[in-house]
């Protein structure tokens, strides 16, 4: 195989693979089993404020506005389970 290890490899299609997986789901689970999340922990803060956008005026030239409005800002911050 000229890309390296590949799934079919092993098996013949999709298939099979799936064939397989499903009479071995469990045995394969039991190999290294998961208590706890892998993921990172995160807190997830949103701040409203307000901010403008610009909006073309045609009834005056084609003169542009600020026209404000209330933006939303998300900010994602990891979280030490270790220490609160």
């Amino acid at each position: 195989n000229q890309y390296g290890n590949n799934i079919f490899d092993y098996f013949c299609n999709t298939n099979c693979l799936y064939n397989y997986l499903s009479e071995h789901a469990q045995a394969i689970a039991n190999i290294a089993p998961r208590r706890e999340a892998l993921e990172t922990p995160i807190k997830v803060e949103k701040e409203k404020y307000e901010s403008y956008r610009y909006d073309w005026n045609s009834d005056d030239n084609g003169a542009t506005r600020r026209v404000p409005y209330q933006a939303t800002r998300t900010t994602i911050k990891s979280v030490d389970n270790d220490n609160g």
